[in-house]
């Protein structure tokens, strides 16, 4: 394949992967109905919108999918000061306190430290709103019946996931959930009360952990294609062995570097997390893929040329689309069968046995031997 046309269809690829589907939670008619009760109306998002005690509250309902819970959330918006995230506790933040990754803001009340987890990097913020002794059963009565509280620095939500249908909560569950949220309003302060040095210094290594992860991972994507269109190597399971070794080093020191940068906050663990998941898909595939590309790039050897007969063709089909196969014997004692894809027509002309392949390689920069073309020759 052309060398020129390989970036164009992968960065045609990139922009499909990173374009957004905007999926709006558009509400069935019960949303509209349940609100319309209420004496509130719906936006043209399909949120229900409530005015309650003066305050403009946002009522949202997502059904669900294959791969996602339904849930129902109610927020109001405000100015606060800081972000925080209050859930039920877990064995695995449990574990992540116990290895030293996280490190989760105190309240100086152990009943609430042991059952409550706080994602915050600011604990004054989070010890102020526990100052009021009325906060914590408030905090426990939400909690039984929501998911988790959030707070950023514009809106504070409470979700419930899963959460049963929407025609199946009561009026009367949605305006007491409703007056709870504004009386927890009511205790979130509204400043951050003092600059915090190490916070600073934690978001700037969380903003340069994400660009690293999501620069290798696209780095890989890109390679991937382009070593399927312009650098297939013919051995690519004797590549894919040898790159083990050198990915599971830079993956272990990647890890490592990333884990003492930004342990001992609460969100630690998330961002973590994150980036072994970006920074390891990227370091396999530009392992795998982009070593290919660069054995075939900087390949300044010149080309062999090797005329094959075809062993077998096939298709295969998905959905509506069918793809057209070819398998050309070996060219040397030590390969295996080299099988690549062509056109509908062309497909159609070969005979097994009787068609030939020009099949033109090079040796590789790094000793990988790969194919620069095959093409039709003629049926005999």
């Amino acid at each position: 394949m052309n060398l020129f046309l390989a970036p164009i269809i992968v960065i045609f690829f990139v922009v499909m992967v990173v374009a957004v589907i905007f999926v709006t939670t558009r509400s069935p008619n019960s949303m509209k109905k349940k609100i319309k009760e209420l004496g509130g109306d719906v936006n043209k998002k399909g949120a229900g919108v409530l005015i309650v005690g003066g305050k403009t509250l946002t009522i949202e309902y997502f059904p669900g999918s294959r791969n996602s819970s339904p849930w129902f959330k109610i927020s109001t918006s405000g100015t606060f000061g800081s972000g925080l995230l209050i859930r039920w506790e877990t064995s695995r933040d449990k574990f992540y306190k116990k290895i030293g990754l996280n490190q989760e803001v105190q309240v100086s009340d152990k009943a609430v430290d042991e059952r409550l987890f706080f994602e915050c990097d600011t604990p004054e913020f989070t010890k102020q709103i526990f100052l009021n002794p009325d906060v914590k059963p408030l905090v426990l009565k939400i909690l039984s019946s929501f998911s988790s509280i959030e707070i950023t620095e514009k809106t504070c939500t409470f979700t419930r996931s899963p959460s049963e249908p929407f025609n199946e909560i009561s009026n009367e569950v949605i305006m007491d959930s409703a007056r709870k949220l504004l009386a927890f309003v009511e205790s979130i302060p509204r400043s951050d009360l003092g600059y915090h040095p190490e916070v600073s210094v934690f978001k700037t290594w969380k903003a340069a952990l994400y660009f690293i992860g999501y620069g290798i991972l696209v780095c890989g994507v890109v390679s991937f294609f382009w070593a399927d269109f312009s650098f297939r190597v013919v051995d690519s399971l004797k590549l894919g062995l040898s790159s083990i070794g050198v990915n599971a080093v830079i993956f272990s020191a990647g890890s490592y570097f990333a884990f003492r940068r930004i342990k001992g906050f609460s969100t630690s663990s998330k961002v973590f997390i994150h980036f072994l998941f970006t920074f390891g898909i990227g370091i396999l595939l530009l392992g795998r893929y982009g070593f290919a590309v660069a054995n075939g790039i900087f390949d300044k050897t010149p080309a062999q040329k090797f005329e094959q007969v075809v062993m077998d063709k096939y298709t295969t089909t998905h959905k509506s689309s069918t793809t057209y196969h070819v398998v050309v014997a070996p060219w040397r004692l030590a390969i295996r069968p080299w099988g690549f894809t062509v056109g509908r027509a062309e497909y159609l002309g070969i005979v097994p046995g009787k068609t030939y392949y020009r099949i033109v390689t090079k040796p590789g920069q790094f000793g990988y031997e790969w194919v620069v073309s095959e093409s039709l020759i003629t049926t005999y």
